[in-house]
């Protein structure tokens, strides 16, 4: 008696956990659809606002050309991100249908290129963004 095991053997006869053997699965070569990642996106996102924090308040001070185009890309990237994701959110196709879904998220694009356009064009042909802030802040 060893232990005060009653005599009986400490040797098992038949393993505790069984292992499973590998699945066919697991040892293929075939091709795994990844859903799509946005971290690349959410990252873009937070250096364009990162550049926009310094570029607001060169704005107040210097008038130029460069300074005009560049917050025109930047707002108008900025602008369209937000409309991106809350046309992802609310404009879903379970909820508005498939059809408004698809066509809600091409508008996005529609009003996004308007909207830089718009910009480009005031900058151009106009005073410009920063020249037309400082006449409003000055009436």
């Amino acid at each position: 008696m060893v232990c005060g095991n009653g005599g009986k053997s400490l040797v098992i006869a038949r393993p505790v956990v069984a292992l499973s053997p590998v699945s066919k699965r697991a040892m293929s070569t075939e091709v795994v659809e990844v859903p799509p990642s946005h971290s690349g996106i959410f990252s873009m996102e937070r250096i364009l606002a990162a550049l926009m924090l310094p570029l607001f308040p060169t704005a107040l001070f210097v008038h130029n050309a460069t300074i005009d185009y560049a917050l025109a890309a930047t707002v108008a990237l900025h602008v369209h991100w937000g409309l991106h994701v809350v046309v992802e959110d609310y404009a879903r196709p379970f909820v508005v249908g498939e059809t408004l879904s698809k066509l809600c998220a091409k508008s996005v694009y529609l009003v996004s290129i308007l909207m830089f356009a718009g910009l480009l064009h005031f900058n151009y042909a106009d005073v410009g963004i920063t020249k037309a802030f400082e006449m409003i802040w000055a009436l």
